[in-house]
């Protein structure tokens, strides 16, 4: 009887010790937009109720085409349709600077601002380049929501070639009352909208590029 019951919590103890560990690792990504050059997934991650978000775009550009599109200091990126206001807080190098953003988030969901250190990088010897966006410490008062994003922009080409492709990463706390399944749903939408007016700009300024007969 002893050693049943001592078997019996020996086994309930691995049942939990498994699904403690299940909790503790991301679970797999689910594509929520499938399209020739654009893929968008989302997943769980431990110790939050929002989702992360996950994209893969595949340009017909050089790599230099898209990067343009990523260099506007102090605003918006014009592919960013939420982004309603932004201005550089502080710049410690040429490549790190803390940045202040605010989103108009779509109804009924109240603006969120965020404060995020910004750091940019490039791998020659493999053609990528790397924008880095995680929460920053930095004081920035604001009667708005307050959200903390970490992002990840990896641009992946040759500068001759006529493809590149973006991969982008990014979760965030959105902060306030809203419940995270109506974040959530809204997620892999609106990251669409914005990758498709990127894209859209990409091959519009890809037209004006080329030479005139």
């Amino acid at each position: 009887m002893i050693k049943n019951v001592f078997t019996t919590a020996a086994v309930i103890i691995v049942q939990l010790a498994v699904i403690k560990s299940a909790i503790a690792e991301p679970s797999q990504w689910q594509v929520k937009v499938e399209e020739p050059d654009l893929v968008i997934s989302t997943r769980t991650v431990p110790h939050s109720q929002h989702l992360e978000v996950q994209a893969t775009v595949n340009f017909q550009a050089p790599i230099n085409t898209i990067k343009a599109f990523f260099t506007a200091e102090g605003e918006c990126w014009k592919w960013q349709l939420r982004c309603s206001q932004t201005h550089i807080v502080h710049t410690t190098s040429e490549s790190e600077k803390t940045i202040y953003v605010v989103v108009d988030m779509p109804w009924p969901i109240d603006d969120r601002d965020f404060v995020l250190n910004s750091t940019y990088s490039e791998d020659q010897t493999n053609n990528r380049l790397t924008l880095t966006l995680v929460p920053s410490e930095t004081q920035v008062p604001s009667d708005l929501v307050r959200a903390y994003s970490t992002i990840t922009y990896e641009l992946t080409g040759q500068a001759e070639d006529n493809h590149t492709t973006l991969n982008v990463t990014m979760h965030t706390e959105f902060g306030g009352s809203t419940p995270s399944s109506l974040t959530n749903s809204l997620l892999h939408k609106e990251l669409k909208k914005d990758l498709t007016k990127l894209m859209q700009l990409v091959k519009s300024a890809k037209e004006k590029a080329k030479p005139k007969a």
